[in-house]
């Protein structure tokens, strides 16, 4: 919509709005985006996420409420190999929020608490929206 109106409004010629959005997306770090997405759903079915979950569950685990602290602790390594917030959501997701409702936390407050956990992802490096803000 922005390139329409500013072809319309005369103030850049279409021709050259189109070479800068072709040159923008010429760049060597963008496909590391993919690409950690692409980690993320091989993490998965490798089974490694369900051993980051273990190893968060071995640190923190022991303390009251246990759970939601391994979940964040989870969701923090993962986002640190992952960079995105649905890969650590589909990654994860499922194990914590498995996990949760049979330890007798309710399915809602998992699912609340998973969904909290997984926004650390765009924050944590590398993250998918700073590399794209690098760019």
């Amino acid at each position: 919509m922005g390139l329409a109106d500013l072809g319309y409004g005369g103030r850049i010629d279409p021709l050259i709005a189109g070479q800068r959005v072709a040159t923008g997306i010429d760049n060597f770090a963008l496909p590391a985006i993919p690409f950690f997405l692409l980690a993320a759903e091989l993490m998965n079915r490798a089974g490694i996420t369900a051993r980051i979950f273990h190893l968060a569950n071995c640190l923190l685990g022991r303390v009251p409420g246990g759970l939601g602290y391994v979940n964040v602790g989870a969701s923090m390594l993962f986002a640190s190999m992952s960079g995105a917030a649905v890969a650590d959501a589909v990654g994860l997701g499922r194990i914590e929020i498995g996990a949760m409702t049979e330890a007798g936390y309710a399915r809602d407050y998992s699912a609340v608490v998973t969904a909290a956990s997984t926004t650390i992802a765009p924050i944590q490096p590398p993250s998918n929206s700073r590399i794209v803000f690098g760019v």
